[in-house]
């Protein structure tokens, strides 16, 4: 019947707290009561929303030979989460980390074009049909006003996902 705290992080999220009641030890095995009073803490500098959106980008700067082939050239792809500091998109085939790429994409409060960014990693996203790739990006030399206009958007997206509930 103690109630205990629990903390754990996940890389590159936050750091996850849970209080929970115990209802037996056993020599080394703890069981707890099961609770959906999970809270978060942000590690990162600005919060992330999950979208889907289309994105037009390209590359500009590459040290790949297979992506200098395809410098300039508009490609599309899917915009899964944004934030103030970045985004991540899905691609059908992977780019380099430390690639620059140049993005086209619209948000409900204004269109965004030129926004340079930094492709940090890149992950595989499989699916029934296919496979994507999910690269993870930060903004670089991004004017304020438009980072405002991202946080904006965010905060909005936050608000109605709280009316939903």
């Amino acid at each position: 019947g103690q109630t205990v705290r629990l903390a754990f992080a996940r890389r590159s999220d936050g750091v996850y707290g849970i209080a929970v009641k115990i209802i037996r030890i056993k020599g080394s095995t703890v069981d707890f009561y099961h609770t959906m009073e999970l809270k978060r803490n942000q590690l990162r500098q600005f919060v992330r929303v999950d979208v889907n959106l289309p994105l037009k980008f390209r590359i500009i700067k590459t040290e790949n030979e297979e992506s200098k082939k395809q410098a300039w050239k508009f490609n599309e792809g899917k915009i899964v989460d944004i934030s103030g500091g970045g985004l991540s998109f899905l691609f059908s085939r992977p780019l380099v980390p430390g690639d620059i790429v140049s993005f086209k994409f619209q948000l409900t409060t204004a269109h965004f074009s030129g926004i340079d960014a930094k492709i940090l990693r890149v992950s595989i996203q499989e699916s029934k049909t296919a496979t994507y790739y999910k690269h993870h990006v930060q903004f670089i030399n991004i004017e304020q006003k438009l980072r405002e206009k991202i946080v904006k958007y965010i905060f909005e997206k936050q608000r109605q996902m709280c009316q939903w509930r």
